[in-house]
């Protein structure tokens, strides 16, 4: 996450692109979890835009769409670990 926060403040903009989100909400590829916790200690102001890369099914990539925003309020709503 080091990378991530040095660059940081030339970011306006990241593309959150993600294969999967299980029925509990978790993401077994992308660290969610701390990639939040950088932008929340760095005081990042941006936009995260959400791209599904996964399975191309009807109604899928919707659905998945829906997850990851469910699972990034959740993650933003945790308290943070510092």
């Amino acid at each position: 996450m080091s990378d991530l926060a040095d660059v940081l403040p030339h970011v306006h903009f990241i593309q959150a692109k993600f294969f999967e989100i299980d029925d509990h909400l978790s993401d077994l590829h992308i660290p969610w979890a701390e990639i939040l916790e950088t932008l929340r200690v760095a005081d990042w102001r941006g936009w995260l835009s959400s791209e599904y890369e996964g399975r191309r099914e009807p109604y899928r990539g919707r659905d998945q769409v829906r997850r990851q925003h469910a699972l990034l309020r959740a993650l933003d709503r945790a308290p943070s670990r510092d």
